[in-house]
């Protein structure tokens, strides 16, 4: 390789104006990518948390995941941990899903079945993933709460950028937020001249 030619010819495109210049975000803009970054991470983390717990519980014969919606919703979640401290009766466990559950009681006493003679060991296993759950769940919101920090002196840039809330339609989101949401996140401070997603920046 030999700079001195490189150069050059960078030289000569540019003046040809044949260069395309990249985008760099100034300081600000590089915190918020970073702390959208990190939470990107920590969302893969809660996905693939929620595979191992699916394995896990096909591992011990509980079939709960074919009766629940979201393995991490509330229903789900207040069974297991039952289950995880030492609950062995499927129809105690089947009462604790809300009354929005699909599920019938005896569907989910059948799903359960296993409990009584469940090896201590994956009580155990289920026991340090829902705590590693709440680990993860407590890191987002402290991210989402700093990202809300960053951009509070952008508040009344963001009012005049957004559309009134009634003329939006919200998608829910499987963390219990919306798109709406996210974007509000995303787009808030930016100036009205150039409008940059923090989040197209998601390299690792």
């Amino acid at each position: 390789k030999r700079d001195f030619p490189d150069a050059e010819r960078l030289v000569k495109r540019l003046v040809a104006q044949e260069l395309t210049l990249s985008f760099v975000p100034d300081t600000e803009q590089r915190l918020w990518r970073t702390v959208m970054r990190r939470k990107y991470q920590i969302t893969r983390n809660r996905v693939q948390l929620h595979n191992r717990l699916e394995a896990l519980l096909e591992e011990a014969h509980i079939k709960v995941s074919s009766l629940v919606s979201d393995l991490l919703g509330i229903s789900a979640r207040r069974m297991l941990q039952a289950l995880a401290d030492g609950e062995t009766d499927p129809t105690a466990l089947a009462t604790l899903a809300t009354a929005r559950l699909r599920a019938t009681p005896a569907q989910l006493c059948d799903a359960f079945q296993a409990c009584p003679t469940l090896h201590p060991v994956y009580r155990r296993l289920l026991k340090l993933t829902l705590e590693e759950l709440r680990v993860i769940e407590d890191h987002l919101g402290q991210l989402d709460q700093q990202m809300a920090d960053l951009l509070a002196v952008h508040h009344d840039a963001v009012q005049r950028l957004a559309p009134p809330r009634e003329l939006r339609d919200p998608q829910p989101l499987d963390g219990g937020g919306s798109l709406d949401q996210e974007r509000d996140l995303l787009v808030e401070g930016q100036p009205a001249e150039e409008v940059v997603d923090p989040l197209l920046d998601r390299q690792v």
